[in-house]
């Protein structure tokens, strides 16, 4: 999933959750960072977020795994909205 799949996801949940997507995620992890900078917008490319999360380009599988959990909140925070 790219980050602007992600990003339009994020957008989905904070507009009818009214809250951000990282609500109740503790901790200053890499995690945290990159759902809040999806919520805020911060990045134009993956290339980007990849480079300020981890200061460098990493191999696709240690970003696609961090991105992967963070779809699966989201995924799992729209089907809150039906409750």
């Amino acid at each position: 999933m790219s980050l602007k799949n992600l990003q339009e996801i994020s957008s989905l949940v904070t507009k009818n959750l009214k809250l951000p997507p990282f609500e109740g995620v503790a901790g200053d992890s890499k995690y945290l960072q990159l759902l809040s900078g999806i919520s805020e917008g911060r990045w134009e490319s993956e290339a980007e977020a990849e480079a300020e999360l981890y200061g460098k380009e990493l191999n696709s599988k240690t970003f696609d795994m961090l991105k992967s959990r963070a779809k699966e909140h989201l995924v799992n925070m729209i089907f809150q909205l039906d409750t």
